[in-house]
């Protein structure tokens, strides 16, 4: 139960309706804005489906009114994620939020982030493709080992190897 259903009771509901009514909205608004924010935290892993969904939730919840604030700060803690995330999950996040089409409400505000953050993305996640494909170079040994150690028949003679 949250705060905002602890404070209104049947009594709350007979005498102000409306009032109870606008708080029971508020209430789903906000379990609404909680879903579509996890939405937007597993849509940091890259993946276009689970950010389109976080974004139809809270422009649903956008459709109510009064809501545009608080919409506006998860789309907030979204934004300010990506660029700590990681470059290769951002590539498909930033190409999503470029072709997403405006609808004139605070999720527009996202657009802005993407000439910021795709191309470093795009660099970033080439070296780090690059550094997985091409293996490592073997280092030779600096100083040639020697075959039989310091005694026998074979001290002082340099490895064929």
């Amino acid at each position: 139960m949250t705060t905002a259903e602890q404070r209104y009771w049947f009594g709350h509901r007979v005498v102000d309706g409306p009032k109870t009514a606008r708080a029971e909205a508020d209430v789903n608004a906000c379990d609404r804005i909680g879903t579509g924010r996890e939405q937007l935290r597993a849509a940091l892993s890259g993946d276009p489906e689970e950010l389109a969904f976080g974004f139809r939730i809270l422009d649903s919840v956008l459709r109510e009114p009064g809501q545009e604030q608080t919409v506006g700060v998860a789309l907030d803690e979204f934004l300010a994620a990506l660029p700590k995330n990681d470059p290769c999950a951002n590539v498909p996040i930033a190409g999503w939020l470029r072709t997403r089409t405006p609808n004139h409400t605070a999720l527009d505000r996202s657009s802005a982030v993407v000439p910021r953050i795709e191309p470093a993305a795009l660099v970033a996640c080439a070296e780090v493709q690059r550094r997985a494909a091409v293996p490592p170079r073997r280092q030779p040994d600096a100083v040639p080992r020697r075959r039989g150690g310091l005694h026998g028949e074979a001290a002082g003679q340099l490895e064929d190897d």
